[in-house]
């Protein structure tokens, strides 16, 4: 009888110390998890970062390129009115081109 109290008790200790080792090992596993998925989340974010920074690169140019086209066409614009204008509009013309420019003193 006393072999099988034994038993039981070695039983039941083996029994507990598997369950700690299984907590312990699932503790592992989810802070090992969670370490993954914070390097996903950051490369993620990196990732994402560098794709704005390109495509707000891309706007830029595109706004610098609009800005120079814009710019371009008001000049002949100007050449334009300069040609077939007379003394008397040079002073207006003026005035014209400076606040299309936006150099409107």
């Amino acid at each position: 009888m006393k072999e099988v109290v034994e038993r039981i008790l070695k039983a039941e200790q083996d029994a507990k110390q598997m369950e700690r080792d299984t907590r312990e090992e699932a503790k592992r596993i989810v802070e090992d998890g969670r370490k993954q998925a914070a390097a996903i989340v950051s490369r993620a974010r990196e990732r994402a970062r560098e794709e704005t920074q390109r495509e707000l690169e891309d706007v830029r140019k595109q706004a610098g390129a609009e800005r120079t086209r814009i710019l371009d066409e008001a000049k002949e614009r100007a050449r334009a009115m300069v040609e077939n204008a007379n003394v008397d509009d040079y002073a207006m013309i003026e005035r014209a081109v400076l606040k299309i420019s936006g150099l409107e003193k």
